[in-house]
């Protein structure tokens, strides 16, 4: 579904949830925003945007060092975790190497993440691991 914009062109409805995100994000940074409310709205705002159906955030300090920040669930939160714990998965595979990972089913990805591959599927439920750097 589209709408016309003031200038006469087309906006979509993913287009305008966008704009709206960074109206909604652009507004919790006043002088005392709370940095985790952020981190969590973005979490929030990831999963509507992407169409995932869950989103987490590891934060690098640039000597290695990854905290898991902000999750979008719990589940999500220990799946960052245990990746942290065990050296391996697609979020570390990302952050190591400055791309976009990609799992288009976990089933296959035994050799790759040995640890991490069957406790995703079987614990967590996990099928689909998109893993993608900001900015570096």
């Amino acid at each position: 579904m589209t709408q016309t914009g003031d200038r006469g062109g087309q906006r979509s409805d993913r287009e305008r949830a966008l704009a709206d995100t960074f109206v909604l994000l652009a507004d919790t940074l006043v002088d005392d925003y709370d940095v985790l409310e952020l981190f969590d709205q973005l979490m929030s705002s990831s999963v509507a945007l992407i169409g995932v159906t869950a989103a987490g955030l590891l934060l690098d300090d640039q000597r290695g060092n990854l905290q898991v920040v902000a999750s979008s669930s719990e589940e999500t939160r220990l799946l960052e975790i245990f990746q942290l714990q065990n050296n391996e998965g697609p979020c570390l595979e990302c952050v190591r190497s400055g791309a976009q990972v990609m799992s288009a089913d976990l089933a296959g990805e035994a050799e790759r993440w040995p640890l991490f591959a069957p406790r995703g599927r079987r614990r967590l439920h996990v099928r689909r691991c998109p893993a993608d750097a900001a900015s570096r």
